[in-house]
């Protein structure tokens, strides 16, 4: 027989069921945006594929001994390469901690203590004490989720910069290099 209590149970557990349900699926999946892009833009494939020989290997092309030295100097002793090296190690440290959230944890500690004073005759005592801790963390509203998305896209983010230092560097190098032989070719004429 069913009484207004076991009613309320039913319909309370049930709710509650529906709504932890909900939950999983709480918030859209992020898409990326359509970018419409203007007809006369053309970009050209990173001729470096991300690989600094690559990149030192598309300048030699142009069989200029002295651009290549120039270019594998600048890549040496570039402050904002560096800069942008550590800016990807800090994005791929924030991706490893936020997995960390998805896993379970534990932890644990012993303390072992002993008082007294033999001079004023105080009398000893001891103290041990063991603890253990352990938990898992539920995603019911998709926080950690969006969070692993989140730091995914700020290390891909860091490394399309890296990649646009590097590209953006060797190019400044290379216009430098054409600037100087054009001045020493006009140089020579007069």
């Amino acid at each position: 027989m069913l009484n207004k209590t076991n009613i309320t149970r039913t319909v309370s557990a049930s709710l509650f069921a529906f709504g932890l349900g909900a939950c999983s699926s709480v918030g859209p999946q992020y898409t990326t945006p359509a970018v419409i892009a203007p007809q006369q833009t053309w970009q050209a494939a990173l001729p470096h594929d991300g690989q600094q020989q690559g990149l030192i290997d598309w300048w030699a092309q142009l069989k200029r001994p002295a651009l290549t030295q120039l270019q594998e100097a600048a890549d040496a002793n570039n402050p904002t390469l560096a800069i942008a090296l550590a800016r990807i190690a800090e994005a791929r440290a924030g991706v490893s901690s936020a997995q960390a959230g998805r896993q379970a944890y534990a932890n644990s500690s012993a303390v072992a203590q002993r008082s007294g004073n033999i001079q004023t005759g105080a009398r000893e005592q001891s103290y041990v004490g063991v603890s253990a801790d352990a938990g898992w963390e539920v995603d019911l509203f998709g926080s950690v989720r969006r969070g692993n998305e989140a730091a995914q896209a700020r290390l891909d983010a860091r490394t399309a910069d890296w990649h646009y230092a590097k590209v953006s560097m060797a190019a400044e190098v290379a216009n430098l290099y054409v600037n100087w032989t054009s001045c020493q070719q006009v140089l020579g004429l007069y």
